[in-house]
């Protein structure tokens, strides 16, 4: 989380893509995985850490804190939410919280 704060805070990112580049646009998926490394080795964070495990923890970071899925999928620029929920991991502990808020 705080790598994160501190990746945010130094681009002083507001909104659009998590990564961006010269000309504040998305980076391509050419460019994407050369730039992940360089800040990946910058920032000492482990190998086996890929881009899309960078990307599933900052949804579900959101998720946990934004709840709202929709919102979410508007954040990462997925058109279709099907490919937001593919990243959401949802823990046992998640469920049985959710089903403890039902009264009956």
């Amino acid at each position: 989380m705080n790598l994160l704060n501190i990746y945010l805070g130094y681009f002083k990112y507001k909104t659009g893509p998590l990564f961006k580049g010269k000309h504040n646009k998305r980076l391509c998926r050419q460019v994407l995985p050369d730039v992940f490394q360089t800040i990946r080795k910058k920032a000492n964070i482990p190998t086996d850490f890929t881009i899309h495990g960078f990307r599933r923890y900052f949804i579900n970071i959101l998720r946990k804190n934004i709840k709202d899925i929709v919102v979410i999928q508007k954040l990462v620029g997925h058109k279709d939410i099907r490919t937001t929920e593919i990243y959401c991991d949802v823990r046992d502990g998640e469920k049985l919280r959710a089903i403890s808020t039902i009264r009956s």
